[in-house]
């Protein structure tokens, strides 16, 4: 499973803190063993990866080639 969410544009608070990061969550259940979440908070975008560590044992390779591909991405629309 795969989602994007757009989140707040500007900085949050909460108890008088500023809220400098929110990273995403989708649960895994049934069939589903990986969740891969995009969400974009005061001009950043931030991913969340849940993976079943049985099933999908090379998450941190996932992960790795996720950043990799944004920074190619980037590149390439400059």
């Amino acid at each position: 499973m795969t989602t994007n969410v757009p989140g707040p544009p500007r900085p949050l608070s909460a108890l008088g803190r500023e809220i400098v990061a929110i990273y995403p969550y989708v649960p895994i259940a049934l069939r589903v063993r990986t969740g891969i979440a995009m969400l974009s908070y005061a001009g950043r975008i931030f991913f969340g990866i849940t993976a079943d560590a049985r099933t999908v044992p090379e998450t941190a390779a996932l992960a790795k080639a996720i950043e990799q591909d944004i920074l190619a991405l980037r590149e390439a629309a400059r």
